[in-house]
């Protein structure tokens, strides 16, 4: 039996038995690939410009689509052979062609880059603006980075404008560049102490030089929609539990509820529910004198995981939410009960319910 060898020196793709395979000339048609045929390691040439310029990648656009390329793979799979090149030769605006094989990639299928050539300047495409359809097919890693003299709010806040879509960002973490970096070359295939160590100042050059102070990272959640859409940001403190998915639709429909009632009176007529892996603890803690009592605090078990201090008062309040009593009937109870006015034992009321809704902590009913 006669082996089949990859030739690196060669030809990409071409096999010391058997036919040669013709290359792939087209972005959209590696992009069309299933994963299984793209890590065939299919030959790959393709002439375009670079749209975005990585550490030891880029995006090359070939007039009709785009891809991702890379050399840092390429070489920890023995495809590239010798130094990696200049990479600041590969600044966007720059006509390349390249030749490589194909890879599933993360997510997508990418080329592995073997060989490459500059060909002058071209000029960069206009950017796309694809259906929310089109957004949501794959998934990507959320991240964003803060700036120097710019809040990482507003940075984000830019990326969505004119999106006719409702966003809703959880951000989960916040790490200085080092940190981000270090956990980033923990991901990726070792080369050498020294290689990792060459890469590791080449990011924190490319850092100071963006003026990057913190790199953040998240989920991101967005649903089309008519109308005046909104963009909100949560911080989350916790590790997402199970069935987020279901919490995150969930959060989309307490705000719709929550925007239907406005209203004091549509609010006082509805029949919200505890959800059922809320949690309540109290601790004590040794003090002078004996036990002292801590804070109630009320948490979720699964999805966002949230956790907020809790009044007594305000615990045994919810507890009355069972899925048969109306706001209303819930606030005469603490109306009878309270040495205020009833107007403001009204606003008080309906301010907590609102934000118990918003939170998920009660769940708002069916429509």
């Amino acid at each position: 039996m006669v082996p089949l060898v990859l030739v690196l020196s060669g030809a990409v793709g071409r096999l010391s038995a058997g036919p040669a395979v013709e290359p792939i000339h087209s972005v959209a048609a590696i992009r069309a690939l299933s994963r299984e045929d793209a890590a065939k390691a299919l030959p790959v040439k393709l002439t375009g410009v670079v749209t975005y310029q990585g550490w030891e990648n880029f995006v090359i656009h070939d007039g009709q689509a785009s891809i991702f390329a890379d050399f840092r793979f390429s070489k920890a799979k023995g495809l590239w052979q010798g130094q990696f090149p200049n990479i600041e030769e590969l600044a966007p605006g720059a006509g390349v062609e390249i030749e490589g094989v194909t890879d599933p990639g993360g997510f997508s299928p990418m080329v592995l880059v073997t060989r490459y050539r500059r060909i002058g300047a071209q000029t960069i495409p206009p950017p796309l603006r694809p259906a929310l359809e089109k957004l949501l097919s794959g998934s990507a890693n959320s991240q964003w980075v803060e700036v120097e003299g710019e809040s990482w709010q507003a940075r984000l806040g830019r990326w969505f404008e004119g999106n006719v879509c409702d966003v809703w960002v959880l951000k989960d973490y916040a790490r200085d560049p080092s940190l981000y970096a270090e956990m980033r070359l923990r991901e990726t295939l070792a080369a050498s102490e020294a290689r990792d160590e060459e890469t590791f100042g080449r990011w924190m050059d490319y850092y100071a030089a963006h003026r990057v102070v913190a790199v953040h990272g998240g989920l991101v959640a967005m649903r089309r929609r008519d109308g005046a859409n909104w963009l909100r940001i949560d911080e989350i403190a916790q590790s997402y539990g199970k069935d987020l998915g279901n919490a995150i639709l969930a959060g989309f429909e307490a705000r719709d509820f929550l925007a239907a009632r406005e209203d004091d009176a549509a609010l006082l007529a509805a029949v919200p529910r505890l959800a059922p892996d809320c949690r309540l603890h109290q601790e004590h803690r040794w003090g002078e004198g004996g036990w002292q009592p801590q804070p109630m605090r009320l948490e979720q078990r699964e999805g966002l995981r949230r956790g907020l201090n809790l009044d007594p008062n305000v615990a045994v309040f919810l507890s009355s939410f069972d899925g048969r009593r109306t706001v209303r009937e819930a606030l005469a109870e603490v109306a009878a009960e309270a040495d205020a006015e009833p107007a403001q034992v009204q606003i008080e009321v309906l301010r907590v319910v609102r934000r118990m809704i918003d939170l998920g902590f009660l769940l708002a009913p069916s429509p």
